[in-house]
């Protein structure tokens, strides 16, 4: 039973930490709607401030038309997850190619980040992460690892186990690709969709 709860609580909040939030689902389902359209001034009204002074507009329009022309229009698009903890990374089907489409917003839900790539599909992708929970019981150092393994540097996770009425936590961060033990029960995390989590544990628990 710690098992499967350590694993149920580890699986929500990865879930939580790469799921594609409402503001950049509308981002993206925006851009690609503007992209097929060739409305590409649509797209430089979304870029934030400081997108519009790197890229100005006929850069841009000149930028989005290339693209179209050497790929086509956008068929379909698929969230992956956050790159470098900032842009959120989407594997894009055009016409003629399958592209990655980074795009990372501002507070204002503007955009201020955007590149294309070719795609790389991450299961492909061998983690070079580093396990050291030496001090954490194997199979709890285990579970945290084989779920924490590919979030981004810096990220702290913190876990507490119920048993016999006796509470033990297992905080962790990643830091320069390694999973070290922090404790971090008291610290203060940053609030994002903390609700699914919760209601998802409920409805787990009957």
């Amino acid at each position: 039973m710690k098992r499967l709860h350590l694993i149920l609580l580890i699986t929500l909040i990865s879930n939580s930490l790469y799921a594609q939030s409402d503001n950049y689902k509308l981002s993206i389902t925006n851009f690609q709607s503007n992209f097929n359209a060739e409305k590409y001034d649509s797209i430089f009204n979304n870029f934030s401030t400081e997108m519009k002074n790197a890229l100005p507009l006929e850069k841009a329009n000149q930028y989005f038309k290339n693209l179209k022309n050497q790929y086509g229009k956008i068929v379909s698009k698929e969230f992956i997850n956050y790159q470098q903890s900032t842009y959120a990374s989407y594997k894009t089907e055009f016409e003629t190619a399958i592209l990655s489409v980074n795009i990372s917003l501002d507070n204002q839900n503007k955009i201020n980040g955007f590149f294309v790539e070719s795609y790389k599909d991450p299961k492909k992708t061998e983690s070079k992460t580093v396990n050291a929970l030496y001090n954490y019981p194997k199979e709890i150092a285990d579970i945290i690892f084989s779920k924490s393994k590919d979030f981004p540097n810096n990220v702290q996770v913190s876990t507490a186990i119920i048993k016999n009425g006796k509470i033990n936590y297992y905080g962790i961060i990643k830091v320069n690709d390694t999973i070290k033990p922090a404790e971090n029960q008291n610290k203060v995390f940053e609030i994002g969709s903390i609700t699914k989590v919760f209601t998802s544990t409920i409805l787990a628990s009957l």
